[in-house]
């Protein structure tokens, strides 16, 4: 899998802090964290790396959540003092009462003690990481592009925008551009009958000769292809020759076999593609050659509508788009391409919904998430994607302003949050510590490759009351102490801890170690929780350091498992939750199938289970398993040209399946709202021997497909005209979600007795709607969810089915009162 970041880049700010009129229980543990560092002098002076840049600001950037929506008066009141308010379009930056605000550390104690603050959470955070060529296929997307919506348009997302929030795109990558440029012809200037780059040349002004600013020059899309599926060697598709499904054509104006582009080669917004303009071709034999008959298309028209980039600064297409910030990580480059890179039919690795616009919020900066949701919303954003995921230093129990945030935007915008990455890593364990007893904790602490960890940083959840337990570490050296909370040393290490409880009854211990004085915290470390009580209390622990991301580094050397990890903001009251599984069935970067997960199998690392009170989380799961192939950014570490794709994996890369998929969906049902688009990919999903009987944690309702969600019911059109041979059909009911009342298309493959019922998710009868002989033919039932007693059934999942003698089919159906 390709290594995730560890990307934390803080912009916070600080000088001596006042702690007159505190109210330290308002701030969240990485606001209290960075205040104590910054207070004391040696604590400043020796801190290192994202803590260091956590505290170097002379502003703190926090989300705050008053209790009333602020007047004029009072946001003038405020920006008297120092504080920065975030502003869109001349309007404050909010949601509902939670803003981003930047606030001057000599501040940050006297605002805590406004009554009408209600709760403070620092925007940096100690450990949060970034989280279809077969995909797109596995999940009918192909197929949807083959049908339109009431307006005639194909459903590619068309007039639909998503945002990710992300590491930032690449906005010169010829993905990222609609085929909506003029039609050319080329010209084979040596008459030899193929397409020779450089020698050749495209028809610019349509006049049948060739000019000299119309050289017509290609290049490859190399592929970062560690798992070896395209070629022998990584990259593949490097000097192989030019073919059209996954290489760059473009016209060389300027005759120096150098494609230029950007604001230093003189291009601006104006521009098609930015720079000499680029060409897909319509290769009609699909060959992948360049044939003499065929021609070419421009590329003209950014995808992307928006991006919000580090300080922020926004840039809009036509404008100065052409000026955003680089994705120097690519994982932005790479989720974007999933979401709507290509050109349906003419490039292999086509996005999901390849019609829809992209908003690109830098999540990865100094923006607050705070910010970048009402920036979204601002924009037009119909999907709001959220690619990022931490496990410490969180309630996990949707209490946070983040979460908050997510679940106040739900009922209009629609959420997809992926689970995260933490199963099989080390890094999330589960214990029960016995009443008037202990449970001991041990976290190896390893180089991860050839680095060493300088900083670790743990969270352990319970459910009871914060008296209940007592916790000591033991370092490697061998020396123990009882945390207490604030600063503390042992064996020349610095220990840092806080406790808190949550107002949904989470009670959380936050430990920081920093190496000090000692040369790195590799080691064995024990962590000894105590329970006074006479019951048993379960905990569950996660670990970070300073080095790994979702794997390696510091884990655990006992109680590791991969139950119950779904990390933040997934963990939000109101979120489509996705998980990630196989669609190409290896594991690693060997070679295809040189990995042991079977195809169909979920991802061994993909976040299960329900939250830590109980509420199930899961919604979908979607490939993302070391097998989705999407844009690379060219401006990463590794040096590819521009143009190039890569090898993409996690929960990170299944994530913008759903969120394409829901574009898609709210093309063709633009009026739907988002409990409804929800009801439709949930009861859609399919179920096989992988997923077992669904509703479950780990696959919630199972895989993602998408003809179903858009009403297509293809089986019973096929059998009625003949096209397939005749056998009893069951169609999707439309719509669906419903209310008050659905249709339920079916086919019967001959004249006999036939029934067709209605039956709850516990598998009792609801209501018989037709039953006896029926001819053979397409039929329709309606059901208006009303059951045998004549009384409406409340909302939720219904299962209808079809049988005639021993063959029977059924559908999912949702009713939502």
């Amino acid at each position: 899998m390709k290594q995730l970041f560890t990307l934390i880049i803080c912009v916070f700010l600080l000088l001596p802090v006042s702690r007159a009129g505190a109210d330290n229980g308002k701030m969240n543990s990485p606001l209290s964290f960075l205040r104590n560092m910054r207070s004391k002098s040696t604590l400043r002076t020796n801190a290192r790396g994202i803590v260091k840049a956590g505290i170097e600001s002379e502003r703190a950037v926090v989300t705050v959540k008053f209790d009333h929506i602020l007047s004029p008066a009072e946001i003038s009141e405020y920006e008297s003092r120092g504080l920065s308010f975030y502003y869109i379009s001349g309007e404050i930056a909010r949601t509902k009462a939670i803003y981003p605000v930047r606030i001057p550390w000599t501040e940050l104690d006297s605002v805590s003690g406004k009554k009408e603050v209600l709760r403070m959470e620092s925007s940096w955070h100690p450990a949060i990481y970034p989280t279809l060529d077969v995909s797109a296929r596995e999940i009918e997307a192909d197929s949807a592009w083959g049908y339109n919506d009431d307006s005639g348009f194909p459903i590619t997302g068309k007039g639909t925008r998503i945002a990710d929030f992300d590491t930032g795109i690449d906005v010169f990558h010829p993905s990222f551009f609609y085929a909506d440029g003029d039609t050319f012809e080329w010209m084979d200037v040596n008459l030899n009958g193929q397409f020779d780059c450089g020698d050749d040349a495209v028809d610019l002004n349509n006049n049948g000769g060739v000019d000299g600013n119309e050289r017509l020059c290609c290049f490859d899309g190399e592929i970062a292809d560690y798992a070896h599926v395209w070629g022998a060697t990584n990259p593949s598709n490097s000097g192989n020759g030019f073919q059209t499904y996954w290489d760059w054509l473009y016209n060389d104006k300027n005759a120096n076999s150098i494609r230029d582009y950007g604001l230093a080669s003189g291009f601006d917004d104006s521009d098609p593609t930015f720079g000499e303009q680029i060409f897909v071709v319509l290769d009609t034999n699909k060959n992948g050659i360049l044939d003499e008959e065929e021609q070419l298309v421009g590329l003209k028209t950014s995808k992307i509508y928006a991006t919000m980039n580090g300080s922020s600064v926004e840039r809009i297409r036509g404008v100065d788009l052409i000026e955003s910030d680089p994705d120097d990580y690519g994982h932005g480059t790479g989720v974007s391409g999933i979401l709507a890179g290509g050109t349906p039919g003419l490039n292999r690795f086509t996005g999901i919904a390849p019609g829809a616009e992209i908003l690109m919020g830098y999540y990865f900066s100094d923006n607050p998430l705070s910010y970048l949701i009402p920036w979204a919303r601002s924009k037009g954003a119909d999907v709001m994607l959220y690619e990022f995921g931490g496990f410490v230093w969180k309630y996990l129990d949707g209490s946070s302003l983040g979460e908050q945030l997510i679940t106040d935007e739900s009922d209009s915008i629609f959420q997809v949050v992926p689970s995260g990455n933490l199963g099989r890593g080390g890094k999330h364990a589960i214990a029960d510590a016995a009443g008037s007893d202990s449970v001991e904790l041990h976290i190896d602490a390893a180089i991860y490759g050839t680095t060493a960890l300088d900083q670790l940083y743990g969270t352990t959840l319970w459910r009871t009351e914060l008296s209940d337990l007592i916790f000591r570490l033991e370092s490697p050296i061998g020396g123990e102490i009882t945390i207490s909370g604030g600063d503390q040393y042992v064996d020349g290490y610095y220990i840092w801890s806080s406790t808190g409880k949550s107002d949904r009854g989470t009670c959380r211990q936050d430990i920081y170690v920093d190496k000090n004085s000692n040369a790195d915290v590799l080691g064995d470390w024990y962590l000894t929780v105590s329970n006074q009580t006479g019951s048993t209390i379960e905990v569950i622990s996660n670990i970070a350091d300073n080095v790994s991301s979702w794997s390696g580094g510091a884990v655990f050397a006992n109680y590791a498992t991969d139950e119950r990890n779904v990390t933040y903001p997934a963990t939000a009251d109101s979120a489509f939750v996705n998980g990630s599984y196989s669609t190409r069935g290896f594991e690693g970067y060997g070679g295809v199938g040189g990995g042991s997960i079977d195809e169909g199998e979920i991802s061994a690392f993909s976040g299960r289970g329900a939250r830590i009170d109980g509420m199930n989380l899961l919604d979908i799961c979607s490939p993302g398993n070391y097998d989705v192939y999407s844009t690379k950014s060219h401006t990463d570490s590794d040096g590819y040209p521009l143009g190039g794709y890569m090898q993409f994996s996690g929960t990170s890369a299944a994530g913008p399946h759903v969120a394409a998929a829901a574009a898609l969906v709210q093309q063709k049902y633009p009026a739907h709202s988002m409990d409804e688009i929800a009801g439709l990919i949930q009861v859609n999903a399919a179920t096989d021997g992988y997923t077992g009987s669904v509703y479950n944690d780990t696959w919630g309702y199972g895989k993602l497909r998408i003809i179903g969600a858009l009403g297509v019911v293809t089986g019973i059109e096929d059998v009625a005209d003949g096209r397939t041979p005749p056998v009893l059909t069951l169609g999707q009911n439309y719509p669906n979600p419903f209310n008050p009342s659905t249709h339920i298309p079916f086919y019967i493959p001959k004249t006999a007795r036939a029934g067709i019922r209605i039956y709850d998710v516990k598998g009792r009868l609801v209501r018989n709607l037709e039953e006896g002989l029926m001819e053979k033919g397409p039929h329709t039932a309606r059901w208006d969810g009303i059951d045998n007693k004549g009384k409406q059934v409340s909302s939720g999942i219904y299962f209808c089915v079809l049988r005639q003698g021993e063959n029977k089919q059924s559908r999912k159906m949702v009713l939502l009162r």
